[in-house]
């Protein structure tokens, strides 16, 4: 186990807690990498397509496309968020979305890494997209 690299984006608010707003929205991804059994800090980004206006309706497509590219650019395999947003339909196509209902990143990454062969073995078993992962259960 513990072979395969996964890169994790957490949606986070200006204080660095994870955001009640859906995961587009947040103000910025604290992302992370597995290395081993362990899971490390890569950097912070500020969420630049936050402000895109959604001209057709709330959960506009356009804005989801722009979030699967942007962290597809940022080779990102699980993204985690207290919510998704109806692109959350298109996401999971292409990330492994994770739910949870801490706020605390380093709690978060810490559960995550005791999860790591659950979070793996959804990778293994994937067939056109992923089911969401109910992480409240785990905390």
């Amino acid at each position: 186990m513990k072979n395969m690299n996964i890169r994790f984006a957490f949606a986070v608010n200006s204080d660095n807690k994870f955001t009640n707003e859906h995961f587009g929205d947040a103000d910025k991804f604290i992302f992370y990498e597995t290395a081993g059994d362990k899971i490390y800090f890569v950097q912070t980004e500020p969420n630049l397509l936050k402000n895109h206006i959604e001209e057709n309706s709330h959960g506009d497509p356009q804005k989801g496309k722009r979030i699967i590219k942007y962290l597809i650019n940022r080779k990102i395999d699980v993204i985690v968020a207290k919510q998704f947003g109806k692109n959350i339909a298109m996401v999971k196509d292409h990330f492994l979305p994770i739910i949870i209902s801490g706020e605390e990143p380093l709690e978060i990454k810490s559960l995550l890494s005791s999860r790591l062969e659950l979070i793996e073995e959804s990778f293994k078993n994937k067939k056109n997209s992923f089911s969401p992962v109910n992480g409240r259960d785990w905390e």
